[in-house]
């Protein structure tokens, strides 16, 4: 009976403890992907847009936001409101499987795709991520839409 009494009383200690209340997960980051901003167009076939993009420093996030907005650009383009609407220059279907190893070097750290984009204004805006010791950065980029186009034409990546 005592035996009883003491595997009784250890059982209802591991069920109380098993049920007791848990403290909610702790959410270490809320960010949400920023679409892209189209600014404005020049007649030079140039474009301006803010772009967001995180990193653990200012400079990496504006090295991530300057390929990200390439990227966008050459292979879904540009979707905002007016006239700063812009179609992928890379339209065909698979070009970033079937010229891989052309943008891998394209877009290395000092890759080709620096030369198409610029950072236009320092914006001191950014929102911390505190799990992921991430600040993220609105950045306003112009990317030379005619230069990267006739890139890509020059290294047979699009052919019009």
């Amino acid at each position: 009976m005592k035996h009883t009494a003491i595997l009784f009383s250890i059982m209802a200690a591991l069920l109380l403890t098993a049920c007791s209340s848990k403290k909610p997960a702790i959410q270490t980051a809320s960010y949400r992907e920023q679409p892209t901003q189209c600014l404005g167009k020049s007649m030079d076939g140039h474009q301006t847009l803010q772009v967001w993009a995180k990193g653990q420093s200012r400079m990496e996030a504006v090295r991530e936001a300057k390929k990200k907005v390439i990227g966008e650009v050459l292979f879904s383009g540009i979707q905002s409101n007016g006239d700063c609407n812009a179609m992928p220059i890379v339209d065909a279907p698979n070009a970033r499987t079937k010229f891989e190893k052309y943008f891998q070097k394209f877009f290395e750290d000092n890759g080709g795709y620096k030369k198409y984009v610029e950072e236009i204004e320092k914006r001191s805006d950014a929102q911390h991520l505190q799990g992921e010791h991430l600040q993220v950065y609105g950045v306003v980029l112009q990317v030379d839409m005619d230069g990267l186009r006739k890139r890509m034409r020059k290294d047979k990546i699009i052919e019009y």
